[in-house]
């Protein structure tokens, strides 16, 4: 009696030993071996600057700038300075239908969000940069073609409205005549710009 229970305490002891070992073994197989998921996201970061840069939940717009040699800065932007721009010139190309004060009444709405976090693409082997940026909503745009209306510039190298959802505004900006790598960046970051939900 005592010899069967021995034996079977060894077996007990020895399928715990295996199990134990074929445990820790595809523990190890599953830590050097990622879900393929993670590979091509880590794949796409190391190719990708724009998704890797907005890919965070704090980021409220993501954009890809595909395999281009590009650096990424974040930095903050008064919205001011862009509003008084369409006080400005109001007269010399913007929309003729908007009453005296309105412009100065756009400014005031954006009094508790007063920048703009801007993304500045800087191209590596060039003084080429574009950026694209967003701040929230604050006037309350129902649609694209009002914003679009807005923000209006009579020259280029200023900010132009991309996108507009309830919470935010995104902005690109326009490339100057003749920068052609600007206008590279800029089309492969407004074709891919979206709000984040």
């Amino acid at each position: 009696m005592k010899y069967i229970k021995f034996v079977i305490a060894v077996i007990v002891i020895i399928a715990v030993v295996i199990f134990l070992k074929d445990k820790f073994k595809n523990s190890a197989k599953s830590s050097e071996n990622p879900p393929k998921k993670v590979i091509e996201e880590q794949q796409k970061s190391d190719i990708d600057r724009g998704w890797a840069v907005t890919k965070g939940p704090e980021n409220h717009i993501e954009f890809s700038t595909k395999d281009m040699d590009v650096n990424i800065t974040k930095k903050k932007a008064p919205i001011s300075t862009d509003v008084n721009y369409l006080i400005e010139h109001v007269k010399d190309c913007g929309p003729k239908d908007r009453p005296g004060n309105y412009f100065k009444n756009l400014l005031s709405s954006f009094s508790k969000t007063t920048t703009r976090m801007v993304y500045f693409i800087q191209d590596r082997h060039s003084t080429s940069s574009y950026e694209v940026s967003v701040i929230a909503n604050a006037p309350g745009y129902k649609d694209l073609f009002s914003f679009k209306d807005d923000f209006f510039s009579c020259e280029k190298g200023r900010i132009k409205p991309l996108l507009q959802s309830d919470a935010w505004l995104v902005f690109g900006k326009s490339c100057v005549d003749g920068d052609a790598r600007c206008q590279d960046i800029a089309q492969v970051v407004e074709d891919s710009v979206k709000i984040r939900q």
